[in-house]
């Protein structure tokens, strides 16, 4: 409805994190441009878990919203045979029993082989400030109003969400000495498999775009003290929110233990005046906000330049669909991001890849794809919301995936680019990227299994330097690498004649020499799931102890007590990496069991 809000960006201004990164991997891998353009416009570049394995590390990327917002916009200005149409979407065209277009509010129609919906938090949206509600979207841009009710009347059925975002303030009203900076890192690989363009914008502010905070007991007592004003509990909010992005007054309630929460400032652009206080979304009253953020340090004398705020929408409920994102109830139409009961900007983006493809495909006659979970973060997220449905805005984690191992953000392309050119979404000059990448590593690998390493000072002297071993017995490169304190560099050191290599093809051969072996046991414990959804389950199982079960997983599976495995990954809130928790402390169980006594 307004074309100044195409890519925007009205939450934080970050790309990526735990699973997310895996998703804007996966996207870029099939030609979308999220990651592309998230590298060009960095200001941060930040690797996260980096104390964990390889399945779970996460690249983010702090960006300038405003350089975002103008690269893409250019991006679609170039885009062949794209037309920007602004104006309201009030209902659908019917043709022949399908979509065949869209009605707008001021009575033109716009015909189509397929339509996608992709109408963010703006579907009925009302936003909550204390006691103030206005019928508006993000930026007081205007709600969509008829839309909801034309698909209402198509039988679709809609819930109803709440999402929210955090107060931002002026930057130099804020006292950033008091502060800790928080620096980002350099030299590393940004999102886009095609260009590594992250690294120069980034590094010219890797320390001044983010400082970190907590909030302590001042700030607690001014949020419980005015708790009744909160429009969250003072049940004027009927929407369910994001469990895993709570607003910081539902932190304070829900845990009351906790002296501090971590609080992180960041700036939305190089240029900008403003910054966005991470970990602070709130709905309370502007005043009662800014009393709350004088209570951090640093912060005493900080000026709230735009409260943060609650926001209500419609969404069309995910059971509704089918894989490939088209409702059942309506042939030709597509749904796409937080319409489809999904949260966050990198959902979004891979919903609308899924969309878009299938809406392409419908309109030159041509059956629909379905990414299977086994393949892709992306077909975890769609398999999750249109098989499981949701009951909160979803999220895409790491923990969701039971491929994990299998599903790493360095090996996108390898998996899902021989795959995008099938589906004509890379250019032939991108699949011959991608299979040069395969053969540089697959030589790579063969070298280091071939290459032998034999004892020796200088060996030996390199190895104790990285904090390994010395070696005792001759053995080969690739061994060697096995080790966790080993890293390719530490090879190249030893074995001449070894490739100098990007830090994604590092990552990927590092991966593939120190978990292989995990990768295909957890590949052949998700083939056994299918053949013991029948194996029943102890009646007296203690959920409670099972280490690596989600808490979810243990609430709900000690409430329905189910009787088979099959019906315990029925059950909401139970992912198949849960069911795998399960399956290993049965075998476990049965192993014990048949040993004598």
């Amino acid at each position: 409805m307004d074309q100044a809000a195409i890519a925007d960006l009205p939450c934080n201004p970050a790309i990526g994190g735990p699973g997310k990164g895996h998703l804007v991997r996966e996207i870029d891998a099939m030609g979308g441009a999220i990651g592309e353009l998230a590298d060009q416009a960095a200001m941060q570049v930040r690797l996260l878990n980096t104390g964990k394995g390889p399945a779970v590390q996460a690249l983010r990327l702090l960006v300038d919203k405003d350089r975002y917002q103008r690269l893409m916009a250019a991006k679609l200005a170039a885009q062949p045979l794209l037309t920007v149409v602004v104006g309201e979407a009030a209902s659908l065209a019917l043709a022949g029993g399908r979509v065949g277009g869209v009605r707008l509010r001021d009575g033109r129609v716009l015909s189509a082989g397929a339509v996608v919906l992709s109408a963010g938090v703006y579907l009925r949206s009302n936003i909550s400030v204390g006691g103030e509600q206005r019928r508006e979207g993000p930026r007081g841009r205007r709600a969509s109003e008829d839309l909801a009710g034309d698909l209402l009347g198509a039988g679709v059925e809609l819930g109803r969400f709440k999402t929210g975002t955090s107060p931002r303030v002026a930057i130099n009203t804020v006292d950033l000495a008091a502060l800790r900076e928080e620096p980002g890192l350099t030299g590393v690989s940004g999102f886009s498999h095609w260009a590594d363009r992250v690294s120069a914008g980034a590094r010219r502010s890797v320390s001044a775009v983010c400082w970190a905070t907590y909030t302590n007991d001042q700030t607690h007592q001014v949020i419980r003290d005015n708790l009744h004003l909160s429009p969250l509990f003072g049940g004027h909010i009927q929407g369910t929110g994001p469990r895993h992005c709570p607003s910081i007054e539902d932190k304070v309630v829900r845990f009351p233990d906790r002296a501090r929460h971590p609080v992180f400032l960041e700036r939305e652009s190089r240029d900008g005046r403003e910054l966005y206080v991470l970990g602070m979304s709130t709905s309370l009253p502007a005043e009662i906000q800014l009393a709350m953020l004088h209570t951090l340090p640093g912060m005493t004398q900080a000026v709230v330049t735009r409260p943060g705020y609650a926001i209500e929408y419609d969404f069309v409920l995910p059971g509704q669909l089918y894989p490939t994102l088209e409702l059942k109830k309506l042939p030709g139409l597509f749904v796409a991001g937080q319409i489809a009961g999904t949260s966050g900007y990198e959902e979004a983006a891979a919903l609308g890849l899924v969309a878009g493809t299938n809406a392409a495909r419908a309109a030159a006659g041509q059956p629909g794809v379905v990414w299977r979970r086994e393949h892709s973060y992306i077909g975890v997220l769609i398999d999750d919301v249109t098989t499981r449905g949701v009951s909160e805005p979803y999220r895409v984690m790491t923990a969701r995936a039971e491929h994990r191992l299998h599903l790493r953000a360095g090996n996108a392309d390898l998996r899902l680019s021989p795959w995008a050119g099938e589906l004509g979404l890379i250019s032939a000059e991108q699949a011959a990227m991608v299979a040069g990448r395969r053969k540089r590593l697959f030589l790579v690998k063969r070298d280091l299994r071939s290459a032998k390493v034999t004892p020796g000072a200088t060996t030996c002297a390199i190895l104790t330097a990285s904090g390994s071993a010395p070696l005792r017995a001759p053995s080969t490169a690739w061994s060697l690498l096995k080790r966790p304190e080993v890293r390719y560099t530490t090879l190249r050191s030893i074995v001449p004649g070894l490739p100098d290599l990007s830090a994604m093809d590092r990552a990927e051969v590092e991966a593939d020499a120190k978990y292989g072996g995990y990768i295909r046991q957890q590949e052949r414990m998700v083939r056994e799931q299918g053949r013991q959804g029948s194996k029943r389950l102890p009646s007296d199982l203690d959920y409670g102890g099972l280490a690596g079960l989600s808490q979810v997983a243990r609430r709900h599976l000690a409430q329905v007590r189910p009787l088979t495995i099959g019906q315990a990954s029925r059950v909401e809130g139970v992912t198949t990496s849960d069911i795998a928790v399960i399956l290993g402390f049965l075998r476990g169980r049965a192993r014990t069991d048949s040993e004598p006594g």
